[in-house]
């Protein structure tokens, strides 16, 4: 099958649909696998329609005026979902228990620059342990860092700074909980909990 942008160049930051040729029996023989969104004034909430989309790898909202809860059902459907960025937007309340639930294949989850509360639960690691990139830098959370990251080796970049949480670091985080004989270790390239 073969990939192909609407609307912008691979290297261009600007909005674009990413299209897999395949045959569905939809007639239509293509998908969309990514949209990207980002900074583009786009305000109000997440339209639930966004669910017919259900072969997405990429979802970036970034740097819109999205507000309202994070709607976690909606985003239960997309089994494929590799990248999902929801940072620099106006999101509030809490980060559902069951955010990442049905997102094995998840790498990338930023909630940065939001106006979330509450506590991070440690199930949005434990349903997504193949995780390399997380941000919730720059809300409002509080409460304890879940000591969760022992089997999640491809953590490289974690942002978790300006928040007001109130623990130590966990140990977790620096030990992949198998030793080097095992094949297992952590390189975190960034670590932000300042």
């Amino acid at each position: 099958s073969e990939n192909g942008n609407i609307g912008a160049d691979d290297d261009d930051d600007s909005s674009y649909f990413e299209v897999l040729d395949a045959d569905l029996g939809l007639g239509t023989g293509k998908i969309v696998t990514g949209l990207k969104l980002y900074d583009n004034n786009i305000h109000g909430i997440i339209p639930e329609e966004l669910s017919a989309l259900e072969f997405l790898h990429l979802i970036d909202f970034g740097a819109n005026r999205l507000m309202g809860s994070l709607p976690s059902a909606l985003f239960h459907k997309f089994k494929h979902l590799r990248e999902l960025y929801l940072n620099s937007n106006y999101f509030n309340g809490t980060i559902p228990a069951n955010f990442t639930q049905g997102l094995t294949k998840l790498k990338v989850l930023t909630f940065g620059n939001n106006q979330l509360t509450g506590t991070i639960h440690k199930e949005i690691f434990t349903n997504s342990i193949s995780l390399e990139r997380v941000s919730f830098e720059s809300n409002m959370l509080s409460g304890s860092i879940p000591d969760v990251f022992q089997k999640m080796i491809q953590l490289r970049d974690i942002r978790l700074g300006q928040n007001k949480f109130i623990s130590t670091i966990p140990a977790s985080l620096f030990n992949s909980g198998k030793t080097r004989s095992e094949g297992a270790t952590r390189s975190l390239t960034k670590c932000d909990l300042h």
